[in-house]
């Protein structure tokens, strides 16, 4: 019989996400400790007072941060990404909500200059995250954003990282994996070898297809396929937006990983480093005579509501196109 799954783990299954091919036990591992800590998200849930940020003092805070240093506004964006999940869950799970909501904070605050994403991810899902990616590329120009693979940010996270103005990796770390898979399971065999039979009556051929109860029809895995090739060809797209690269040349990366020199060879990355030394020269870039300008005013919610309201409707357009004309 199939395993019970929870809410957050059903999420996967059987459908497209964006995870490196080599990180199932991590994803597994991850989506565990945020199943265990499902009751702690339901009483956050409870509680809240319609407000989405919480006073520093409040315990809730600790799965919605706001750490802003030196000017600089921290966005971790670790473990496995989810949507409809509006918090940062430790090194395990951060939701692509939490993740816009920071940012956009950060565009609203006077007190911050710029925004670093510190990234450390093999993926997520894909509903949601290229609404996220466009709404992020929205507030490109308004303050400097910088991404950095401390480790590694891979398929979903490499998304995320694309929206910074450069991308630094660590010298251990690696960046891509721009790919998309479904893994299907069928138990149908197991269920024989049980005595149990399974009969699916349907109003059309098409309905309940793909399901694991019975062998995946070709028809099925065509359109799956098809599904799989489609959101790619978005991914693909985004990417070559973001990065100042052609569709071809995003695609020729064959949703393979590479390491920090590999990465800036074929343009997924632009430096490598550690964290710490990055962000201390992000700091003095942003504080510099020179760079004064680039640190600009609050801007309304209206403004930015605005902005990003024009903008992801001017990215979504291009994306769509870059891929009807070159995917």
């Amino acid at each position: 019989m199939p395993r019970n799954l929870s809410p957050i783990m059903a999420q996967f299954q059987d459908q497209p996400a964006l995870i490196e091919e080599g990180r199932g036990a991590w994803l597994e591992a991850c989506l565990h400790k945020v199943d265990e800590a499902a009751g702690e998200f339901a009483k956050i849930e409870a509680s809240n007072d319609n407000e989405f940020w919480f006073d520093p003092d409040d315990y809730r805070s600790y799965y919605r941060p706001y750490k802003v240093k030196d000017g600089i506004l921290h966005v971790p964006v670790k473990g496995v990404l989810l949507n409809n999940f509006p918090y940062s869950f430790g090194s395990w799970a951060t939701g692509y909500e939490y993740i816009f909501e920071a940012v956009k904070r950060g565009m609203e605050d006077s007190n911050v200059r710029g925004s670093a994403f510190f990234i450390t991810s093999g993926g997520g899902l894909v509903s949601g995250n290229f609404d996220l990616n466009d709404k992020l590329y929205a507030f490109r120009g308004r303050k400097p954003m910088r991404s950095y693979a401390s480790e590694h940010a891979y398929s979903a996270a490499y998304s995320i990282a694309t929206v910074g103005d450069s991308i630094t990796v660590a010298r251990t770390g690696g960046v891509g994996s721009i790919g998309v898979v479904v893994v299907h399971m069928e138990i149908s065999k197991a269920l024989e070898e049980r005595g149990i039979t399974t009969t699916i009556i349907r109003s059309k051929p098409g309905k309940m297809e793909g399901n694991g109860y019975e062998t995946l029809s070709e028809g099925a895995r065509e359109r799956i396929q098809g599904r799989v090739d489609e959101f790619h060809t978005q991914f693909a797209a985004i990417v070559a937006r973001n990065r100042g690269l052609t569709v071809e040349a995003v695609d020729a990366t064959n949703a393979l990983t590479f390491m920090p020199q590999q990465a800036i060879d074929n343009g997924l990355a632009d430096e490598i480093g550690n964290f710490d030394d990055a962000l201390t020269a992000f700091v003095a870039t942003i504080n510099s005579e020179g760079d004064e300008e680039m640190a600009d005013p609050t801007y309304s919610k209206a403004q930015l509501d605005e902005a990003v309201a024009a903008a992801v409707a001017t990215a979504t357009a291009t994306a769509k196109a870059e891929g009807v004309s070159e995917g």
